[in-house]
């Protein structure tokens, strides 16, 4: 009889676990097989007004900085153009060596005199742009149009990108924002400026510009840009008409069990976006965790992928305590050079990771969390506004905030929107019985029957 019980408990707890474990559903990941084509890439920077001052030494960083930039970019065919208002000038460049050459020269080349109006050379680069080709347009931007007020600016250029968006749901603008030393006559446009001194002036100081590329997305992507050897780079963002929904299955995450943890928890083996008996410590009553994630095909700048402001976190008692940029299996967290566990290395590796965001909690009851990277026009891109033209030698532009407002009109999906969320729940070890609990219970509950039929036969 004592056997026959025995038995018959035994098949009760295989027979729930195996419950528990068919319920689950593992999830899918969705893999892109599409061969991205190779674009062209049509090039025009902007020659007159308040652009001049770039060119004065071919040893500011413009010059190397965009001469790299371009060098390296993965396109078909590259077409070099000076553009001042209608006014396109192309420059014959068979390879990379000569295009370097090119750019470093410029002043050599015959300049187009007078000033340039980004307003009148907006719609023609943007024109440019097609099935396979790619436009850049660099400038510096600058609110030029005398004409044109803030307001009506910003109605004027949103209505010439939006042209362009409901021709093309695929097309994007990515946004380079640079910084070079200038040198030279700087044109200012309202009166009352052109009133306080002689116009133009003569300034000599580090000045931004910015570099647009116009295109499909997926062109825009195959480009490969890279912004880490340029000297200087600002920040990057990309704004489409894509819907980033199905984005959630293509990030690889994973959740790392021994680097820089506290408290006690278990990665789940059948769910990436679960741990289980999760506990505290004991001494400190902090519990945190790690996130490796793999951020490259974000299409944001480093400096907004580690600030922790353009993170929105879901969860009671939690907060984002890091974030760090992986180099090989080292980190630095909080301002301490830090190495990859051993027992996570391999998971690392797997995925690919790029980043790693630490996750705090100092709460007795640790709550399921959600964390979410904006998306949105990129804050250093909307403080590089500035309404006062008498700033000079910082990092602002006179009337940018035009073209930002035109970026949120055009782009609406950015309007609260992620390019991805992670939820992750968590168990904690009060909360239910794990496997081994349940067989631990069951022998408790076996030997409870064993003395009680012992007593019984007595």
């Amino acid at each position: 009889m004592f056997y026959k019980l025995l038995l018959f408990l035994t098949l009760i707890s295989l027979a729930s676990c195996n419950d528990r474990h068919s319920n689950k559903r593992k999830p899918v990941v969705k893999v892109s097989s599409a061969l991205k084509t190779i674009p062209n890439l049509k090039i025009f920077i902007e020659d007159g007004g308040s652009m001049k001052g770039f060119f004065f030494d071919p040893n500011f960083s413009f010059s190397s900085d965009i001469s790299k930039l371009f060098s390296n970019l993965n396109a078909n065919s590259k077409q070099l153009n000076l553009i001042s208002n209608n006014d396109i000038k192309k420059l014959k460049c068979e390879n990379d060596l000569e295009f370097s050459s090119y750019i470093s020269n410029l002043n050599k080349l015959g300049r187009f005199a007078g000033e340039s109006s980004f307003e009148k050379m907006l719609p023609i680069v943007i024109d440019k742009c097609n099935s396979k080709t790619v436009s850049v347009f660099v400038s510096d931007y600058i609110q030029s149009s005398a004409d044109l007020t803030n307001n009506i600016a910003g109605d004027y250029i949103a209505n010439v990108i939006s042209k362009k968006t409901l021709k093309n749901k695929s097309f994007s603008i990515g946004i380079l924002k640079m910084h070079s030393r200038f040198k030279g006559e700087f044109y200012f446009v309202s009166e009352e400026r052109k009133d306080q001194s002689p116009n133009p002036d003569t300034i000599d100081s580090e000045k931004p510009y910015y570099i647009w590329f116009f295109g499909d997305k997926d062109f825009i992507e195959t480009l490969n840009l890279n912004f880490t050897n340029l000297t200087g780079f600002d920040d990057f963002s990309v704004y489409n008409q894509t819907n980033y929904d199905d984005l959630e299955n293509e990030v690889n995450w994973s959740i790392l069990q021994h680097t820089n943890s506290k408290g006690i928890f278990k990665p789940s083996r059948d769910f990436k976006n679960e741990i289980t008996d999760a506990e505290p410590d004991r001494i400190s009553n902090e519990f945190q965790t790690c996130i490796a994630i793999d951020l490259s095909n974000i299409p944001i700048s480093e400096a907004l992928k580690i600030d922790a402001n353009n993170y929105f976190l879901h969860s009671k008692g939690f907060k984002i305590q890091a974030i760090s940029k992986l180099n090989d299996f080292d980190y630095n967290y909080l301002g301490e050079e830090m190495k990859i566990d051993d027992k996570d290395k391999q998971t690392i590796a797997h995925i690919n990771a790029t980043h790693l965001i630490f996750l705090n909690s100092n709460q007795n009851v640790i709550d399921n969390i959600e964390i979410s990277l904006k998306r949105g026009v990129s804050p250093n891109l909307i403080n590089s506004n500035s309404s006062d033209e008498n700033k000079l030698g910082d990092s602002q532009t006179f009337g940018f905030k035009n073209f930002t407002d035109a970026i949120s009109t055009c782009f609406e999906k950015y309007d609260n929107s992620f390019y991805f969320t992670k939820k992750i729940i968590v168990k904690n070890s009060s909360k239910g019985l794990n496997g081994m609990k349940f067989i631990f219970v069951l022998f408790i509950i076996i030997g409870g029957i064993l003395i009680f039929i012992k007593i019984k036969k007595r």
